[in-house]
């Protein structure tokens, strides 16, 4: 099971920044975090047609070709525009970087936000589903994680006759609780007896990114380190004979 380092968040993400005076700008997005790969629109607003600039730097302020279209014009009438940032495949802490301009020429630059967005490797539930019956049974399931149903995790799947079936689903973390609990469950309530694996008596547990195995790896390899320094000084280091009679003169 992999260990993530996170994943998605429902809410609006405001940036305000340095709009010059008497000027406007906004820019909201759904997400702050995002699957590897995923993506994420944000909506970019002023209090006039604006001609904006857009892209994704990584923690180096490198910026990643290709994540996100880079450049448009906010409507002319409502002022407003949208924009698509697909997230590298590479996690990390990214930020999405809009210049705001008072038209194409770039000569007159009204504002510049700021958006962090955290890029994340998805955790993968597995839960493994038993068919008791003589017969095949399709039935529609769903995970529940950490006591809430996830809709979006929601699949029909079909188990064979006296056989099993795993279902799968890649989670993005919404939080970084040291640890997380799993199970799948279904509505279908004629299946009873004959589907096990189903309900709160299946519950796994799974950890997140806030167990950062980093640092403790990091200590014991140094420990390791010293230990094998110390063996070799010891191992190397002359020994004295007391007690050897002096030589003769």
């Amino acid at each position: 099971m992999t260990v993530l380092s996170l994943f998605a968040v429902g809410a609006m993400c405001i940036v305000l920044s340095d709009d010059s005076d008497g000027a406007y700008t906004d820019v909201e997005g759904n997400s702050t975090y995002v699957e590897t790969g995923g993506t994420v629109t944000f909506t970019l607003s002023g209090d006039a047609a604006y001609y904006y600039t857009a892209s994704l730097l990584n923690s180096s302020g490198t910026a990643q070709s290709g994540a996100v279209s880079s450049s448009g014009t906010l409507g002319s009438t409502t002022f407003t525009s949208t924009t698509t940032v697909t997230a590298p495949t590479t996690a990390g802490n990214y930020t999405l970087s809009i210049v705001f301009y008072e038209d194409s020429t770039k000569a007159v630059q009204i504002s510049t936000k700021a958006v962090p967005l955290k890029v994340v490797d998805p955790v993968k539930l597995t839960a493994t589903l038993s068919n008791n019956g003589e017969i095949a049974m399709t039935i529609s399931v769903f995970f529940v994680i950490n006591g809430e149903r996830v809709t979006d995790s929601e699949k029909t799947v079909t188990v064979a006759a006296n056989g099993t079936e795993d279902v799968t689903y890649d989670y993005v973390v919404k939080d970084l609780s040291d640890s997380t609990s799993f199970y799948l469950a279904s509505d279908d309530s004629t299946i009873a007896g004959k589907i096990s694996g189903l309900g709160p008596d299946n519950t796994q547990s799974f950890y997140t990114s806030a167990n950062d195995y980093t640092l403790i790896i990091s200590v014991v390899s140094i420990v390791l380190v010293l230990l094998v320094i110390i063996t070799v000084y010891i191992y190397r280091k002359p020994v004295k004979n007391f007690g050897k009679p002096k030589a003769r003169r």
